[in-house]
């Protein structure tokens, strides 16, 4: 038994180290860079390892995909579940959605919408409605606290979702050449406009509540700890 569960963790420890590996040619180059051998190369292994773990490209690049997207639905359900109202929750959402991927604009771009194979679409969109389902829960207790105007939940979710997903296109992509002294003002226009789209106040009260929802502070701090683990 001890013997069989060394080679398990073995076995885990090398698929780990293939995903990493893989991770980081994505974030330098994106899913164009990624070859099956140029992985193996760099993570020491042999060829023929990498097809032990992952029989073709396609499959290593849904791991991948599923691996981030899963991270980032971890994070969002933090917050969700974190204290404070709906509207700082709901702030804190997009702002760590998209501060997160304007951290690492490559990876975030192969990861969101480079076009690589139809199943790496199919776990985008999968991971895509955990998302929605996120904003759904904030949604529902901003409705029942009083602050969000009555709505249909899904529908509002993934227009919410919609437009700050869509609007990190441009500024991710390879050939942007957007300052990163302009990220916060990126952020803050998508907090105000998804916000406006739920909230019952008028646009003064509005831009007023964009400025209180910064991050929260604990909140980000602990994922920022957990991913360095």
């Amino acid at each position: 038994m001890p013997l069989k569960r060394e080679i398990s963790g073995t076995k885990r420890n090398k698929k780990a180290l293939l995903l990493s590996t893989a991770r980081r040619i994505v974030a330098d180059g994106g899913f164009q860079d990624l070859q099956m051998a140029t992985v193996a190369n760099a993570a020491g292994m042999a060829v023929g390892t990498i097809y032990r773990y992952f029989p073709s490209k396609m499959q290593l690049c849904v791991e991948l995909v599923s691996m981030a997207s899963q991270r980032e639905v971890d994070v969002l359900a933090g917050v969700a579940l974190s204290e404070g109202a709906p509207e700082q929750k709901l702030g804190d959402a997009i702002r760590a959605f998209v501060g997160r991927a304007m951290q690492a604009p490559r990876l975030a771009y192969a990861m969101i919408v480079e076009p690589v194979f139809p199943e790496v679409e199919l776990a985008r969109h999968t991971y895509d409605r955990k998302i929605c389902k996120v904003l759904e829960s904030i949604l529902l207790e901003g409705i029942r606290d009083g602050v969000f105007r009555e709505m249909d939940v899904e529908i509002s979710a993934a227009c919410m979702f919609g437009a700050f997903h869509e609007g990190l296109v441009g500024p991710l992509a390879p050939e942007a050449t957007a300052l990163p002294d302009h990220v916060p003002d990126l952020i803050d226009s998508m907090v105000e406009f998804c916000l406006a789209s739920v909230l019952k106040f008028d646009r003064s009260q509005i831009l007023q509540t964009t400025q209180q929802t910064a991050p929260n502070v604990q909140v980000l701090k602990r994922v920022s700890h957990e991913e360095k683990k």
